[in-house]
């Protein structure tokens, strides 16, 4: 590690000072333009002196002058070749030292490696040497014993013999003390074990004798009762009636007088087998319940098949495949790698909350075992115990109390007392711990589930308090460039962001390290509106400008003759070159401008289609009047060549290009083809996949939904219609195909009148209550009154801020009103509102609504921006309304699409925000660990947050304005943001009049306790996602 630590060192001292020989060099080439610069203007005014002096000597001046100008060019050329020299000299020094230290590092790392050696041998060598010292030992060991035994050793010595006899005698007696010892030990606590078990056996044993003693006791007692009383019966109804009136002898005369009582006929119904049999049922009840837990939890046991790491298998299969190959390939395993992210936090999910589920099945397993083992002795013993204690406690309490009135022994009055106190504390002490395990098998959060919403939205605001964003350094601000960053994407693999700029710039950088991957050819100058990477990550780019312009350009790296271009930092960076063009002006030549303006393209998507070489040649292309058309390149990449037809069918179409004399032509649009993988009977249909004609409206998302033949597209009036590649679909008249479904989206619930033939808005009018209970015609005054008072200029604001003001409790004072069909008057304004407040602090959106009573129809908004989430399954819509009590702003609703019922789900979310260009948002899905989507809504105000489970606004981060602002040093954010998401980890963020993009990072400070009680909830929050 010191190692590479002093490489790295080396390696930033070489940029460092390279660096600083580029910074002196600009030093050294300004001092020169300086330099000439001055000598210039010397000789221009000496120029001019020589104009004005009288002509004398002409020649001789201009020799004069050629001559300076000569010696003034020797000297700049001396001087550079000195400078040349020495910064040559200079930096061959720096090489020299650079490889000097690499060299001496170099023998470091060998003499490092030998010293390395060298002790390991060393090693070796001392624990052979000891090994062998020991055998050595052991063996000589052996030989005296055995020589001593058969006496072969000659020594004269007696002493010395007898000295070597008691060495060994007395080793082996210490060995041997040594084993016993041992072996004692262990016979000892088997003994122990042995003695424990028996005992314990045999108390059990007395008390289950002591208690069938007692029992048969009782049940004899029982059953003489049961005999006597039925002996008492044989006499008659009568006598029984006189001993209850007193004429007959006392009952306990009667009993003692009764000798004839069979002690057989009473105890042969008595069984005392039947508590035990009891026991061996609920034991065997118990065990069952085990098995039926045990294998509960082997079901849901997880394993992670995400534990065998990539070590570069498919690496030597890739580099032996063709570029175009690996172009699918690339495609198959970003999909796969997608699908695997999004299924692991899945899982991880799952297993988080299956991992309480096995904690709280073992702990239920452990008390149903506790409960058992419990009745198990408890139905033998808990009756004998508490009457032997009863017998135990009595005799104790008797022989205190003659002690304590004797007065002979007080010591044993203070053992009783103390003893007394022992167990009070005892009893205490075991309260205290029963009711710690019980919190422990029985925690709060396993109460959780039962939970109502408005507690769960509680719980999920606390665990949002501890969220918090911090800055990470992606791209700064430079104040020099005068261009913006206008739109960015992130790819698909999450590996790559590309970034659009106002003055018609498109780069790509690496998400994590923020360094320039491609640099994009571009011809248009103008803002980038929309940036869209193909599906294979990084092999194709669209790029939309402002003026409606497209450009698709591919990755060039492996086209012969194409060199990577450097970046500012010596990195070289990979060539997307112009793969074609598309200018919708050129489409619509010889046209009307208001058609052209209808055709203006104002947004993009590559579609699925795909060839075998890995290029997505078709693209769709939604217009400013609504119409979608496919467009095609009839390029085609092969063997390093553009060619100008495709050597393939690519989805089977025709393709239409600006070479087609007519745009479109009618004979290209109906076209045969043939499907390989058709049966023989099958026919080839007639199937026209060029334009799809029915919005009247922009056109703001297009969505390609489970497969390359069906997508959906919205348009800014809130219709959302489903197109499918079907030959039924297709309309002669119009020329293209029509949708599948439609939907609408509304700003107020709405139905379908029949009868009138029209759709009619029911809107939700609140106006104020008398308080004295007048009927409907003074509500109906107070209507046109309010009326009256907004037809003023500013009158209906100032109004109803008045009214807010002056009636703190306005909720009480507001009352529900249908449409009223008096009022003629065209134009009349009400204040409407979505829902009252729960709480007096809670912010309630007020707003206006322009109604015209004639035509039954409210004002509607319109829809900015789409995004698709959760595998196409939904679609966040953001509409953005007028706010009619404030013209400064503007009222936003979020609502949700669910692609596969076609419908809107119930919750939407509304929020207020000042009037600017756009409001961005993005959807992270599958945030941990709640398991659901959340909404990043960059509003002027700050970053809010939104959970799309229950509408709640949860966290509003505006501190990144403050970041922006210190690092851009601008006076004012000018709104117009771009907000990016990084799987549940990283969000981006860009604004306008600023070149820099900002990362930020979501940290999670909550503790494990809060997550475990958000996972026990999670079905909770995806039950209500899914309303």
């Amino acid at each position: 590690m010191l190692e590479v630590e002093k490489l790295k060192k080396i390696d930033q001292e070489y940029q460092e000072k390279k660096r600083e020989l580029q910074q002196q060099k600009s030093k050294i080439n300004l001092t020169k333009i300086q330099k000439i610069e001055e000598e210039q203007k010397r000789l221009a005014q000496k120029l001019e002196q020589l104009i004005n002096e009288p002509i004398e000597n002409e020649q001789e001046e201009m020799l004069k002058l050629v001559a300076l100008k000569r010696r003034v060019a020797e000297a700049q050329k001396q001087e550079m070749m000195l400078l040349e020299e020495q910064y040559l000299k200079k930096k061959e020094l720096e090489i020299q030292e650079n490889v000097r230290k690499k060299i001496e590092l170099e023998k470091i790392l060998e003499k490092k490696k030998e010293l390395n050696d060298q002790f390991r041998k060393t090693k070796i060598e001392l624990d052979m040497i000891e090994q062998e010292e020991l055998n050595r030992k052991n063996q000589m060991k052996k030989y005296i014993e055995k020589a001593l035994k058969h006496d072969i050793l000659n020594i004269d010595n007696e002493k010395e013999k007898q000295q070597i006899k008691d060495i060994l005698v007395e080793q082996m007696v210490a060995d041997q003390k040594e084993k016993e010892n041992i072996l004692g030990e262990i016979q000892a606590v088997r003994q122990q074990q042995k003695d424990k078990i028996k005992f314990e056996f045999q108390q059990k044993l007395r008390e289950l004798n002591d208690q069938r003693f007692q029992l048969n006791q009782e049940g004899e007692q029982l059953l003489i009762k049961k005999a006597q009383h039925f002996e008492l019966q044989k006499n008659g109804v009568e006598f029984m009636s006189n001993i209850e009136q007193g004429y007959a002898p006392p009952i306990e005369y009667i009993l003692q007088n009764m000798q004839n009582i069979n002690e057989d006929e009473y105890r042969k119904d008595f069984d005392i087998e039947e508590i035990t049999e009891k026991a061996k049922q609920i034991a065997l009840k118990g065990n069952k319940k085990i098995e039926s837990l045990k294998q509960q939890l082997n079901e849901f046991s997880i394993l992670d098949p995400y534990t065998k790491p990539y070590k570069g298998e498919l690496k030597p299969i890739i580099q032996k495949m063709n570029p175009e190959n690996v172009y699918i390939a690339r495609l198959i395993v970003d999909w796969l790698i997608e699908q695997a992210i999004r299924q692991y936090l899945e899982k991880q999910n799952i297993y988080e909350a299956t991992k309480e589920k096995q904690q709280y099945i073992q702990e239920k397993a452990k008390r149903l075992q506790d409960k058992i083992n419990q009745a198990s002795n408890e139905i033998n013993y808990v009756s004998i115990r508490d009457r032997i204690f009863e017998k135990v406690l009595n005799k104790i309490i008797r022989e205190a109390a003659i002690e304590i009135a004797t007065g002979k022994d007080q010591k044993v009055k203070e053992n009783i007392k103390q003893s007394t106190k022992d167990k009070q504390e005892e009893h205490e002490d075991q309260d205290q711990e029963e009711d710690k395990t019980i919190l422990k098998l029985y925690p709060e959060s396993d109460c959780i589930n039962q939970l109502g919403t408005q507690d769960i939205i509680e719980i999920e605001k606390q665990y949002w308090k501890s969220i918090t964003l911090e800055n990470q350094k992606f791209i700064s601000h430079n104040s020099r460039n005068k261009y913006f960053v206008s739109a960015i994407c992130i790819s698909f693999n999450k590996e790559f962001i590309a970034i659009g700029y106002s003055n018609g710039l498109v780069q790509v950088f690496d998400t994590f390290t923020s360094q320039l991957v491609a640099i994009v050819e571009q011809n248009q100058q103008k803002a980038i509106k929309q940036v869209i990477f193909a599906y294979d990550n990084i092999s194709q780019l669209i790029a939309l400008d402002e003026d409606g312009n497209v450009t698709v350009n591919y990755n060039a790296t492996n086209i012969k003759g194409n060199k990577p271009n450097k970046n500012k930092e010596d990195q070289y960076a990979l060539n997307f070159l112009l793969y074609y063009d598309l200018n919708w002006k050129w489409i619509t030549r010889g046209g009307k401008a208001n058609v052209q303006d209808d055709l203006k393209i104002v947004t993009s998507i590559f579609h699925p289609g795909i060839t075998f070489t890995g290029v997505q040649p078709s693209i769709l292309l939604g217009c400013q009047g609504g119409l979608i058309m496919k467009f095609n390149s009839n390029k085609d990449l092969y063997q390093n060549q553009i060619y100008k037809f495709p050597i393939h069918n690519v989805i089977n179409t025709h393709i239409i290009t600006n070479y087609d004399v007519e745009f479109p032509s009618e004979n290209q649009n109906l076209i045969d083809f043939k499907d390989n993988y058709a049966s023989n009977n099958q026919k080839p249909p007639n199937i026209f996949r060029e334009f799809f004609v029915e919005h009247k409206a922009k056109i703001v998302q297009i969505f390609f939904i489970n497969k390359p033949e069906t997508f959906i597209s919205i348009d800014s009036k809130g219709y959302i219609y489903y197109w499918i590649y079907e030959k039924e679909q297709y309309n002669v008249k119009s020329n293209g195909y029509k949708p599948k479904s439609k939907f609408k989206v509304y700003k107020k619930s709405s139905y379908n009148n029949k009868k009138q033939k029209k759709v009619v808005t029911e809107s939700m009018y609140y106006v104020p209550k008398e308080k004295k209970g007048k009927d409907d015609a003074d509500n109906l005054k107070k209507i046109e009154l309010a009326t009256k008072e907004m037809t003023k200029d500013q009158g209906g604001s100032l109004y109803y801020k008045k009214l807010i003001e002056e009636n703190p409790t306005y909720e009480n004072d507001l009352i529900q009103q249908t449409f009223i069909p008096n009022l003629q008057n065209i134009a009349d304004i009400v204040i409407t509102k979505e829902q009252f407040p729960t709480e007096s602090d809670q912010d309630v959106i007020f707003y206006k609504g322009r109604v015209n009573y004639k035509t039954q129809k409210f004002e509607k908004g319109y829809i900015y921006e789409c995004q698709i989430v959760s595998g196409n399954k939904y679609i966040y819509i953001e509409q953005v309304y007028p706010h009619k009590i404030d013209t400064d702003l503007v009222i936003i609703q979020f609502i949700r699409f669910d692609t596969t019922l076609f419908k809107l789900k119930k919750v939407k979310i509304s929020i207020e925000s000042p009037v600017v260009d756009g409001v961005d948002f993005t959807v992270v899905e599958n945030f941990t660990p709640f398991g659901i989507p959340y909404l990043f809504v960059l509003l002027r105000q700050g970053l809010m947050i939104i959970s799309c489970a229950t509408g709640s606004k949860l966290q509003l981060f505006d501190q990144y304005f403050n970041d922006i602002i210190q690092e851009a040093k601008l006076n004012n954010v000018v709104f117009g943001n771009i907000i990016k998401h990084l799987l549940d980890q990283f969000i981006f963020i860009c604004v306008s009049d600023c070149n820099g993009v900002y990362k930020y990072h979501i940290v999670d400070s909550n503790d494990s306790e809060q997550k475990r009680k958000i996972l026990s909830n999670q079905l909770e929050f995806k039950r209500l996602y899914s309303i």
